[in-house]
């Protein structure tokens, strides 16, 4: 059988929720990256969108930047001052400009609006983090992990934290990028 005959021969599909967003915004090139092993040959920019606001630097920017502010997160203790639950919260063994870039990042954003989310996450109860999930769709399988969710003043609230760097010009484009992840959660 041929390459594109055993690209469109899948069967039932098992899928993280990043790779069905990739299947969703272009499906020929999830075929060719996912399913043919073409990945190192394509262009490495997969998106129009900064994946961090590290600039240039290898170890501040990417998917393995975005890692550590989650794994930052996942230890944040939110009842605690910021610059307090950063110092708990970062790992030991961080190189200086990683953490000192995810200082930088995390204590701008908790401090951008004093209510939100800060206030929000102090009172959350019922917090659960790092969850996962799996979705049974008949031929596909979607598994995936729910960053942060918890309910605040009886309602409940999804957090899936994202490091791309964004303008007044992107955000819009970044959202719509996002929906099919936020709405198979």
């Amino acid at each position: 059988s041929g390459l594109f005959t055993d690209i469109a021969h899948v069967g039932r599909l098992e899928l993280p929720v990043t790779g069905l967003t990739l299947l969703h915004d272009c499906p020929l090139r999830w075929a060719l990256e996912r399913r043919a092993g073409l990945s190192g040959m394509l262009a490495p920019r997969g998106e129009p969108f900064h994946s961090s606001p590290g600039g240039s630097d290898p170890a501040l920017v990417g998917a393995s930047f975005g890692t550590v502010l989650h794994r930052i997160l996942e230890n944040w203790n939110f009842r605690e001052p910021p610059e307090r639950a950063f110092g708990a919260a970062c790992p030991g063994d961080l190189d200086s400009r990683r953490r000192e870039e995810s200082r930088r990042i995390l204590l701008a954003f908790f401090a951008s609006d004093p209510d939100w989310p800060r206030e929000r996450l102090a009172e959350a109860g019922d917090m659960r983090r790092e969850e996962s999930f799996v979705l049974d769709l008949g031929e596909l399988l979607v598994m995936g992990q729910i960053d942060l969710h918890f309910t605040w003043r009886d309602q409940r609230y999804l957090v899936d934290w994202k490091s791309d760097q964004v303008d007044a010009n992107t955000i819009s484009a970044r959202v719509e990028h996002h929906r099919l992840q936020m709405n198979l959660y």
